[in-house]
């Protein structure tokens, strides 16, 4: 009788340590995911910064398009900005999204079904990353003109940073 309770105290013994082991494993889990997880919402909220940016800067431009003393042509300005809108949409949407699901994050917590939706926006990333040598040409054909020049200067800060704009351009590419 005294083996039995032994080998009883024994197995109990295994078995909280196994899951203590088991738990604690968990915890480092749930706690990279984590770390994982903000990481995704931070550079979504700095991609979604960027295209609000871009649609800053284009908004003018399309105005102007529109009246009697266009800046760029509307050609140039959909030369330059192919589908910027849509993916501001959709990426704003997804972020709305992301930022509800990290607010209640578990261990149990999936994100794999918000990426999957996102699916069908990929393909005007591939027509915006096709357009985008044509979006470059047409940005250094208007920098030959005074107006646009100065509309980067005003967007920009006051200084004529062509880089910070195509970089902003840039951004759905290196997404």
């Amino acid at each position: 009788m005294e083996e039995e309770q032994a080998a009883i105290l024994l197995q109990s013994a295994f078995r909280q340590c196994l899951a203590k082991e088991i738990f604690e494993e968990r915890q480092q889990s749930h706690k990279k995911r984590t770390i994982v997880v903000q990481e995704i919402l931070d550079t979504e909220k700095t991609y979604v910064k960027a295209l609000q940016k871009v649609i800053e800067f284009m908004t003018p431009l399309r105005i102007a398009s529109n009246s009697e003393k266009p800046i760029i042509s509307k050609q140039q300005l959909n030369n330059i900005c192919p589908h910027m809108d849509i993916l501001l949409t959709v990426n704003s949407d997804f972020l709305t999204q992301l930022e509800k699901r990290v607010k209640s994050w578990s261990p149990s917590q999936i994100l794999g079904d918000l990426f999957k939706a996102l699916c069908d926006a990929l393909r005007m990333y591939t027509a915006y990353i096709e357009n985008f040598h044509t979006a470059e040409m047409t940005v250094v054909e208007c920098m030959k003109e005074p107006k646009f020049v100065s509309h980067i200067e005003a967007s920009f800060g006051g200084r004529r940073d062509i880089i910070l704009f195509t970089s902003l351009l840039i951004a759905p590419i290196q997404r």
